[in-house]
């Protein structure tokens, strides 16, 4: 049995980071390109920011008016 050092497994912890990240980028890329419409102004927004989205000056105006019905 051969026993790794520190050093040796934190190389190999990086090693497999970095080939899982390579291996799954293409998709991870896709998904973040995925465009979504906003529930309340109906406006076409990428995947990763509608939570950013939701705080802008237009979303905020569309949900106050939401609320007001």
């Amino acid at each position: 049995m051969v026993l790794l050092t520190d050093e040796q497994k934190k190389q190999n912890k990086q090693n497999y980071n970095k080939n899982y990240y390579e291996k799954t980028k293409q998709r991870l890329l896709e998904q973040k390109k995925q465009k979504i419409e906003c529930k309340f102004c109906k406006s076409l927004v990428s995947k990763n920011d509608i939570n950013r989205h939701y705080r802008t000056i237009k979303c905020i105006k569309f949900q106050e008016f939401l609320d007001l019905d």
